[in-house]
């Protein structure tokens, strides 16, 4: 039997917990408070009416049809490798190039930026990477093309509640509740052969939980990297002639699978 002196260690614990209970709500209160402070974009507080309003609808002959696939942390260096062969041979016959990620490097700033053409950096966009209620943004280029006339489905997670009042038909998962990638996709498929849309959106996040849990490099990056251009194969073969196909990543991953703002990723 071993036996130890008592040390005061529940007093310390519970003082420990009253602390960090005291910088969080602190936290939560000056985030609450000066969150449109700082940023390095001013965004008018009445965003202007769409320019494409202002112009006739796209006849439906002259109209482009895309699908847009967002692989979550798709990195430039991974193709090429032969890890992705399908989109290897992708950008063997497309226009294709390496995409700098946003100023805060996570997904939700990331997809507001790609839709508005503003990258605006915040101290606070961790929070907002993870603020399911997000509103709508204005100014998106999905709204462009809705007042042109475009159709535009989506299945996707809470990170493209910013153009969810663009979408017909959409389907937005909350966080608790995003299905497989496999099943996402099969979900967009069938938007595209039932409902007739002229653009269709999906993404596939698994690639990216993988990059966090396990590292990139390792057995499973690389397994979840195949099933990442699986999907896009099977996407792509299911598209109906004449569609177009759209796939871009966010951001990357250092070595330690993080990314934040200031990481060469």
């Amino acid at each position: 039997m071993i036996a130890s002196k008592p040390s005061g260690g529940g007093a310390r614990l519970r003082g420990t917990v009253g602390l960090v209970l005291h910088c969080a709500l602190f936290a939560a209160v000056f985030y609450l408070t000066v969150h449109s402070m700082y940023r390095t974009g001013k965004a008018p507080e009445e965003a202007p009416a769409s320019q494409a309003a202002r112009l006739p609808p796209v006849p439906d002959e002259r109209k482009a049809h895309i699908f847009i696939y967002m692989l979550d942390s798709l990195p430039d260096r991974m193709i090429g490798t032969g890890r992705m062969p399908f989109l290897d041979s992708f950008v063997e016959r497309t226009i294709h190039g390496a995409e700098k990620p946003c100023s805060d490097a996570l997904t939700v700033p990331c997809i507001e930026a790609t839709m508005t053409g503003r990258d605006e950096y915040s101290i606070m966009s961790f929070f907002d990477d993870f603020l399911t209620s997000k509103q709508k943004t204005s100014g998106t280029v999905f709204e462009n093309l809705r007042d042109r006339g475009y159709r535009i489905g989506l299945v996707g997670d809470y990170s493209w509640n910013i153009v969810r009042h663009v979408l017909d038909p959409g389907r937005i998962y909350e966080i608790a509740r995003v299905p497989s990638d496999a099943e996402m996709l099969d979900e967009a498929l069938s938007i595209l052969a039932s409902d007739d849309p002229d653009i269709i959106v999906t993404a596939a996040n698994e690639f990216d939980a993988a990059s966090h849990h396990s590292k990139p490099g390792s057995e499973r990056y690389f397994e979840a990297a195949r099933a990442a251009d699986g999907l896009a194969r099977k996407a792509f073969e299911h598209l109906p002639d004449g569609w177009h196909m759209l796939v871009f990543g966010d951001h990357g991953h250092d070595d330690m699978g993080r990314h934040v703002a200031g990481l060469d990723i």
